[in-house]
C-alpha cells in the first residue's frame, strides 16, 4: 500500500492478507515464514465467537510530499478484542514490537478510547511490513485504518475528548440513577436505575476505561471484561420482571426472566474460572433471549398495563435496538457496520434526555401528589377545627343546660325531702326523690365530662385511712345486693391504710364500677369486690360481676363516651333494662387518668367482666394506730345504689284480698314506672307486674 499527503483516515482493509490461526500458538517467526495469507476481500473484518487467533499481513511506502514518517495504524471499532499484538519490520531486519487489547494493562499498550492503535515510523520510500494478531473470547469486528499522527492531532484530540466525555456521562449516568433509586420511591423506577447501572456497567466492560483502572491487577483484568458483560441480561431481565404483575397469563414469561437472570449471575462467576468462545456464544444468545422478550413484554404492558410501567420502557427501547443490532453483528447473523456501534453510542445518549423526561414526569407527579396532601391535610385541618369548634359548644351547651337544670332540680327536690318527713307512708314521695335524685346525679355527670374536657378538674388529694373508705363505700351496697339476692364480696388485703388520696374522685370510680357490676350481674349470682396494696405507694382495685358480659365487637369502645352497646347482650336483644347514658364509664376512664392511674378490662360473654384501677398512692409518713371506718358524707354511692333497688311484688295475702276485683298486667322494665301505674291503678284494680311480655305470658312480638 502506497501512503500520501491526506487528511483522512485511510483504510487498508483491501491491501490485508488474513491467515486463521486455528491452534492460537503460531509465534511471529513462524508467521513471517508463511505463504498463505489470504488476501482481503473487505474493507472491514469480522469474526463471530471464534476459537481461533487472526493474523493481518500489510505492507506500507510513505510516499508523503510532507516527508512526515510519524503514523498511527489501528483497528476502528474493535473495542472486544482482548489481545492485540503488533510487529512492525522495517527495511533493515529490525521488528518493533507493541501490544494492546482490553486485558492488556494500560502501561504496556496503546489504545484510543474503544481502538487499539500503535505508532509506526514510515521513512519516505521505505518500504514496512505491518503484521497483526488478534484474540479474543468475544466476537471481534472492526476495520484497519492507518492515519498521520501530528497532521491529524487535533481531530484526534476532539475524538478523544468526545468519547470519554461520553463514558464520563456513562459513569455520572450510572451513578446518578443508583443515588436517586434511594429517594425516589417509584417502584418502576427504583428497578430502572438498577437495570441502567448494570447497563452501563456492562457497556463500560467494552471500553477503555477498565484497563486504565485495574492496570495493577492482570486477574481482575482478565475477568472484568466477560464478568461485566453478563450483567446486561440480568439487569434488564430483573427489571422487566418487576414491570409485569403476577397474573397467571404474565407467570410464564416471569419465570422465563427470572432463570434468565439466575444464568447471567451463575455466568459473571462463571468467568473467574472458564472463558472461551462456546460460553461467549451462548450469552451472547441469551442477551439476544432477553432483547426479544422486552419487546414482547414492551408489547404486554401495552396491551394489559401497568400503563404506570409504560413511560420506563421506551427510554430502554431506545438502548435495545441498537444494542439488538450489535449482538446480531456479535453473533455474525448480519455483517459488520461501524454505524451499529456508533448507533448505540447515540441510543445511550437518547436515553439520558428521555430518561430525565421520564425523571421529570415523576418529581411533577410527586409535586402534584405532595400538593393534594397538602390540601387535604388543610382541609382535613378546617374540618377538625370545625369539629373542636362544634365540640366546645357541646361542651358549652351541656355546661349552661346542666347548670340550668341543677337549680329547678334542687327546689323540686327539697320539697320532697319535706313532704315525705311529713308523710313517711306516701310511696310516690319515695318514688320522686329516688328518680329526682337519678336525674341529679347524671346532670353531675355531665357537668363531670364537661371539666374534664376543660381541664379543670385535678387531683386533690388529702390524708385519710383508704381501706376504711373502701369499706363504707362496700356497704352502701350491701342492702341492694340482699335486695337482688347477689352475694356481694368484698376482699381487702389491710385493715388500715393510711395516704393521701382525692375522695371525691376515687368514690365517682368505684361506685360507677360497682353500679355497673350490679346493673349486669343477674339476680342469684355474684359481684367482688378486692382492694390491694402491691406497694405502700400504690393501689389495686378489682372490681368482677358474674353478669351477661361484653362482647369482643364492644369492648374497645366502652369507655367512649355516650357509648352504648350492640343489642347482642341478653337473648340475641338488648334488654332496655341494661341501658344507660353512655357516661360513667367514661368518667371512670377519665378520672382514672387524672389520677394518674390505669384502668383494664377483661371480660366473657355469659361468664362476666373484670375490671382492674392501679392508682398511685401517696403514704401518710406518721399514721395513727387506730383503724377508722370512714363514713360518706356526700349521697353518690348511696343514691347509685338505691336507684337499683328492687320494688317488691305484692305478696300472696294481698292477691287474696283483691281476688274479687278485675286483673291488671303492668307491663314494663323500669320499676318505678310499674310502681307509679300500680299506685294510680291498685285501688280499683288486682295488679300483676312483669319486665317484658314474655315475664308477662304474651306471645312474642308483644310488650306493655
Amino acid at each position: 500500500m502506497l501512503v500520501s499527503d491526506t487528511t483522512r483516515f485511510l483504510s487498508v482493509g483491501r491491501q490485508l492478507g488474513v491467515l486463521d490461526d486455528k491452534t492460537t500458538k503460531l509465534t511471529f517467526e513462524q508467521v513471517r515464514r508463511r505463504t498463505d495469507f489470504v488476501p482481503s476481500r473487505s474493507e472491514t473484518f469480522q469474526y463471530g465467537y471464534s476459537s481461533s487467533a487472526y493474523w493481518f499481513r500489510l505492507r506500507i511506502t510513505n510516499q508523503s510530499l510532507e516527508n512526515t514518517k510519524h503514523w498511527l495504524i489501528g483497528l476502528l471499532d474493535a473495542s472486544s478484542i482482548d489481545y492485540a499484538d503488533c510487529y512492525v519490520e522495517y527495511a533493515d531486519g529490525r521488528v518493533e514490537h507493541q501490544t494492546g487489547g482490553l486485558k492488556r494493562p494500560y502501561v504496556d499498550r496503546g489504545f484510543f478510547a474503544t481502538t487499539p492503535f500503535f505508532r509506526i515510523n514510515l521513512l519516505t520510500n521505505e518500504p514496512v511490513t505491518v503484521y497483526f494478531r488478534i484474540e479474543s473470547s468475544a466476537a471481534m469486528f472492526g476495520k484497519v485504518t492507518i492515519w498521520e499522527e501530528y497532521y491529524n492531532l487535533s481531530k484526534g484530540r476532539v475524538i478523544i475528548f468526545a468519547i470519554w466525555m461520553f463514558l464520563g456521562l456513562f459513569i455520572l449516568r450510572s451513578l446518578n440513577s443508583f443515588v436517586l433509586a434511594r429517594f425516589v420511591s417509584n417502584r418502576h423506577f427504583r428497578f430502572y436505575a438498577v437495570c441502567t447501572f448494570l447497563l452501563y456497567l456492562a457497556t463500560l466492560a467494552r471500553t477503555g476505561i477498565y484497563p486504565i483502572l485495574l492496570s495493577n491487577h492482570p486477574q481482575l483484568l482478565d475477568w472484568v471484561p466477560a464478568g461485566m458483560g453478563r450483567l446486561m441480561p440480568m439487569g434488564l431481565s430483573v427489571w422487566l420482571y418487576s414491570l409485569l404483575d403476577n397474573r397467571p397469563i404474565l407467570r410464564p414469561p416471569r419465570w422465563l426472566l427470572l432463570a434468565i437472570a439466575g444464568t447471567s449471575f451463575i455466568g459473571i462467576f462463571l468467568s473467574l474460572v472458564v472463558q472461551n468462545a462456546f460460553i461467549g456464544q451462548f450469552f451472547a444468545a441469551l442477551v439476544l433471549l432477553t432483547y426479544v422478550l422486552f419487546f414482547i413484554g414492551a408489547g404486554i404492558i401495552w396491551k394489559l398495563g401497568p400503563r404506570t410501567a409504560l413511560v420506563f420502557v421506551v427510554p430502554i427501547a431506545i438502548c435495545t435496538i441498537p444494542f439488538s443490532l450489535y449482538q446480531l453483528q456479535s453473533l455474525a447473523l448480519i455483517p459488520y457496520h461501524p454505524g451499529i456501534s456508533q448507533l448505540a453510542l447515540l441510543a445511550l445518549a437518547l436515553e439520558m434526555v428521555s430518561m430525565s423526561l421520564v425523571l421529570g414526569r415523576i418529581v411533577q407527579s410527586y409535586i402534584k401528589e405532595r400538593v393534594a396532601v397538602a390540601n387535604a391535610l388543610i382541609q382535613e385541618k378546617v374540618e377538625v377545627d370545625k369539629l373542636q369548634e362544634l365540640d366546645a359548644l357541646k361542651t358549652q351547651f351541656f355546661t349552661n343546660i346542666s347548670h340550668e337544670f341543677r337549680t329547678p332540680l334542687t327546689l323540686i327536690l327539697a320539697p320532697i325531702t319535706e313532704l315525705k318527713e311529713r308523710y313517711p307512708t306516701e310511696n310516690v314521695l319515695t318514688l320522686m326523690e329516688r328518680n329526682g335524685n337519678r336525674l341529679l346525679t347524671l346532670i353531675n355527670q355531665l357537668l363531670d365530662l364537661s371539666k374534664l374536657e376543660a381541664g379543670h378538674l385535678k387531683p386533690v388529694p388529702e390524708p385519710g385511712d383508704i381501706a376504711g373508705f373502701f369499706r363504707a363505700l362496700a356497704s352502701a351496697f350491701s342492702s341492694l345486693a340482699q335486695s337482688r339476692q347477689i352475694h356481694f364480696v368484698f376482699d381487702q388485703s389491710e385493715t388500715g391504710w393510711w395516704a393521701f388520696y382525692d375522695r371525691d374522685k376515687l368514690e365517682k370510680i368505684v361506685t360507677n364500677l360497682l353500679s355497673n357490676a350490679f346493673k349486669f350481674t343477674p339476680n342469684g349470682k355474684e359481684v367482688r369486690m378486692m382492694v390491694r396494696y402491691p406497694h405502700e405507694d400504690r393501689v389495686r382495685i378489682t372490681i368482677q360481676d358474674t353478669g351477661i358480659g361484653i362482647s369482643k365487637a364492644n369492648l374497645p369502645h366502652i369507655f367512649e363516651r355516650f357509648y352504648q352497646r350492640s343489642p347482642d347482650a341478653v337473648d340475641g336483644q338488648m334488654n332496655r333494662a341494661y341501658e344507660g347514658t353512655g357516661v360513667g364509664l367514661a368518667i371512670v376512664h377519665e378520672l382514672v387518668r387524672v389520677l394518674g392511674g390505669t384502668i383494664d378490662v377483661t371480660s366473657q360473654e355469659g361468664i362476666g367482666t373484670t375490671f382492674t384501677v392501679s392508682l398511685p398512692l401517696v403514704p401518710v409518713l406518721d399514721p395513727p394506730d387506730v383503724v377508722t371506718e370512714e363514713k360518706i358524707e356526700h349521697p353518690i354511692a348511696a343514691n347509685i345504689a338505691s336507684k337499683q333497688l328492687s320494688v317488691a311484688l305484692p305478696s300472696s295475702d294481698s292477691l287474696t284480698d283483691v281476688a274479687s276485683k278485675e286483673l291488671l298486667l303492668i307491663i314494663d322494665d323500669n320499676p318505678d314506672i310499674r310502681s307509679y301505674i300500680r299506685s294510680i291503678f291498685d285501688a280499683d284494680y288486682q295488679i300483676l307486674e312483669a319486665v317484658d311480655g314474655q315475664d308477662g305470658g304474651l306471645p312474642d312480638g308483644h310488650s306493655g
